[in-house]
């Protein structure tokens, strides 16, 4: 273990054990968090939607990251049948272990 005093990056997903000591006092139980590592966000792209929902469900907030904005196929007029497509390009060539989904939040 290494002594921290100050806040730092992860480059990589990692578990982190904490424990806290202090002279003249018993030393804390250590805790411990695991970190996954994310992509950066900035570089990706929507290629392709085969349906949205123009105004509110765009394809585009399907990876925007704000929890109040979400990718819907196209409910109004003539309605795709499924299923549906979504093709991010991450801007990069990145060997994935899962990805997480946050479903709509209304």
């Amino acid at each position: 273990m290494a002594d921290v005093d100050d806040p730092f990056m992860l480059a990589r997903a990692a578990k982190v054990e904490a424990v806290a000591e202090a002279p003249g006092f018993l030393r804390s139980v250590a805790t411990s968090r695991e970190f996954p590592f994310s992509l950066a966000r900035d570089a990706w792209k929507v290629v392709k939607a085969d349906s949205e929902e123009r105004g509110e469900g765009e394809a585009v907030h399907a990876i925007d990251g704000k929890p109040d904005t979400y990718w819907h196929t196209r409910w109004s007029g003539r309605a795709p049948r499924p299923p549906h497509e979504l093709v991010i390009d991450l801007g990069a060539k990145a060997e994935l272990a899962g990805v997480t989904v946050l479903p709509r939040q209304d």
